[in-house]
């Protein structure tokens, strides 16, 4: 649920991107701090984030790529893939408990408290991946971990960048983006 104040704009596929964040802009719809959650759409991304507004990826999405890009690379057998996949997991969800966590007790340097080894650890994981010769497994970690720990850094402000609450949110992040006033 968000707080009063706050809007959640749900914007679906096969959408003109650009055209899309122009009538939003119009409408002054992303006004102040706000994130873009999306999956790595590259054309959501180049649309909506820039200098004043961040792009938070969707924590579902992490594991799906990464699981897509560890099989185009063909390096490691599945039970090692799923290995992978599985502790890059665990980690995201570990920091995005954490910050659900403290946030409501208002201990902000608490709840991101993990990003940091978070992120030391998925950067550890992409330079794994690299010296095994999991090259585009290496370069979805690295390249998208900013975007993979913007509410955990929004958190330490105060600010929430909302996930997914329920079965159907989960369900339907699977092809949309959503705008957080935080």
């Amino acid at each position: 649920m968000l707080q009063p104040g706050r809007r959640l704009f749900v914007l679906s596929v096969n959408a003109d991107w650009n055209k899309t964040a122009a009538e939003l802009n119009d409408m002054d719809a992303a006004t102040g701090d706000v994130a873009a959650v999306s999956d790595g759409d590259g054309g959501i991304v180049t649309a909506f984030a820039d200098e004043s507004h961040d792009h938070q990826l969707n924590l579902i999405h992490v594991g799906r790529t990464l699981d897509y890009y560890l099989s185009e690379d063909g390096i490691f057998p599945l039970v090692q893939r799923n290995e992978i996949v599985s502790e890059v997991i665990d980690e995201v969800f570990h920091l995005s408990k954490l910050v659900a966590n403290h946030r409501p007790n208002e201990e902000f340097a608490r709840s991101a408290s993990g990003s940091p080894r978070m992120t030391e650890r998925m950067e550890k994981t992409a330079w794994q991946l690299g010296h095994y010769g999991s090259e585009k497994s290496a370069r979805y970690l690295q390249g998208w971990l900013p975007s993979i720990v913007t509410f955990a850094e929004a958190a330490v402000e105060g600010f929430e960048i909302p996930g997914p609450q329920t079965l159907l949110d989960i369900i339907s992040m699977g092809s949309s983006i959503r705008f957080a006033n935080y």
